[in-house]
């Protein structure tokens, strides 16, 4: 009974997958066919650009400048929004690991060093004392 059921369950989303296929292809097709009549159309009822249109649009404007300086803050603002350091911060970052990277090879340099031992001093007791013995 579940050999069958899993048999149906798979014929049934093979079938299913088939038809989005078939769907998904047919709509491409219909967008390419549609898409160079109404790219067509649009040409057709634009109206050419008003005098001194064509020199804003032209790269180094001033509007095209102001358009990316505004761009820039909006993306400055999202990216901050989310969490995503500026590269300023990075390079602070930066400068903090390479300091702590210079202390961390002193420091290992120093334990590199054999230690030398110090020789224990004898207690010497003073005139009329004694010293004790730890066992």
């Amino acid at each position: 009974m579940t050999k069958k059921l899993k048999h149906d369950t798979s014929d049934s989303m093979q079938a299913s997958a088939r038809q989005i296929w078939q769907a998904s292809l047919g709509a491409f097709a219909r967008a390419q066919e549609e898409g160079g009549r109404v790219l067509a159309s649009l040409a057709h009822d634009g109206a050419p650009l008003p005098p001194g249109a064509e020199a804003a649009l032209m790269p180094g404007g001033a509007a095209q400048d102001r358009l990316e300086q505004v761009f820039e803050e909006r993306v400055a603002r999202a990216l901050s929004t989310i969490g995503v350091p500026t590269e300023a911060a990075l390079a602070a970052l930066r400068v903090q690991v390479e300091e702590l990277q210079r202390q961390v090879a002193s420091l290992s340099a120093g334990a590199a060093r054999p230690v030398k031992k110090v020789a224990s001093k004898k207690k010497i007791a003073a005139p009329g004392r004694q010293v004790k013995k730890t066992s």
